[in-house]
């Protein structure tokens, strides 16, 4: 079945019962514009913020039985791929609503949240095809919150080096992707400078001894990116100067 008719069909679902399980007109579910999954795993910095935790505890459990009834609606894998097919054809549906739509907002709250808990095989392929375009659900907040696997970490690296080219506003995962590739025993020197040359202010961000980021990571990962820094402003020095 092609992702556009799958995509329908998982907006059918929602609207068979929707009402029953959401109240529709809550604040809570009409101002909520981050990722589902975020709403079952939230960040530590959510955790510290009163006013998400309020909202996040008041969407968990609707969110909760939404899933319930797409797992019995879908088993045995199926609807991991239905999901996806929504969740990345988002241009196929996303402009028909208004903003605040309740129904918009759960089309994309819900097929984030089923593809982060089901992932589909060829969660990677997808990515790779949807980090260029950035769609509304943030490609790269779910290749950074997933779990790590070789497909992905090598997404990674593809992002960092600049081989895979994405529109990046702000880009605060930065960190976290060479963080993680660390931990996999993949973080080499050239990573690091692609990565610097593409975001220098984030690499002052993970290089920097005052910030929350750099106190927070194991001794051997601070080694090693001081080092990296250190060599990439060596190399910097020796450049000969522009005529």
């Amino acid at each position: 079945m092609k992702p556009t008719e799958n995509a329908a069909r998982f907006e059918a679902e929602i609207r068979s019962w929707a009402a029953e399980v959401w109240d529709l007109e809550n604040q809570n579910l009409r101002w909520h514009h981050g990722p589902g999954w975020r709403v079952l795993h939230p960040k530590p910095y959510m955790r510290e913020t009163e006013n998400w935790m309020q909202r996040i505890n008041a969407l968990r459990p609707p969110l909760e039985e939404s899933l319930r009834r797409l797992r019995l609606r879908w088993p045995d894998g199926e609807l991991s791929v239905i999901a996806a097919d929504a969740y990345f054809n988002s241009d196929e549906w996303w402009r028909r609503f208004e903003y605040y739509d309740p129904y918009r907002i759960l089309m994309e709250m819900l097929s984030g949240a089923c593809v982060f808990e089901e992932p589909p095989a060829d969660i990677a392929v997808r990515l790779a095809g949807a980090l260029p375009r950035q769609e509304f659900g943030s490609p790269l907040r779910l290749l950074y919150d997933l779990p790590p696997t070789p497909e992905l970490l090598d997404l990674d690296e593809r992002l960092l080096d600049g081989r895979l080219s994405v529109y990046r506003s702000g880009n605060g995962n930065i960190p976290h992707m060479l963080h993680r590739l660390f931990k996999a025993d993949r973080l080499t020197f050239a990573i690091f400078s692609g990565a610097a040359r593409l975001e220098p202010r984030w690499i002052e961000e993970v290089c920097n001894p005052h910030r929350e980021f750099f106190k927070n990571t194991e001794s051997e990962f601070k080694q090693r990116i001081l080092e990296y820094y250190q060599r990439l402003l060596h190399e910097f020095a020796q450049r000969p100067d522009p005529e």
